[in-house]
């Protein structure tokens, strides 16, 4: 698969949907960035990425989050 086939397909999600990028869901959720990126190379969530390798996450990956926060926190 060319790169440019991936960059097209995050593209389109783009369009398709909302998507957000990994400062816009660390503020949604009340999250820091670095953990949101461990849990991706977990993973806990796969967000798109475009050619320049930004992380776009979609709303289902924002209420994933936000259910894990949730969990981690009662649990503690």
């Amino acid at each position: 698969m060319s790169s440019r086939k991936n960059s097209s397909d995050a593209s389109a999600a783009r369009k398709s949907s909302r998507t957000l990028r990994i400062s816009e869901v660390a503020r949604r959720v009340g999250f820091l960035l670095r953990a949101l990126r461990a849990w991706e190379a977990m993973g806990l969530v796969t967000p798109l990425r475009t050619q320049s390798r930004y992380r776009l996450f979609t709303e289902s990956d924002v209420r994933l989050l936000q259910r894990a926060i949730f969990l981690r926190r009662a649990r503690a």
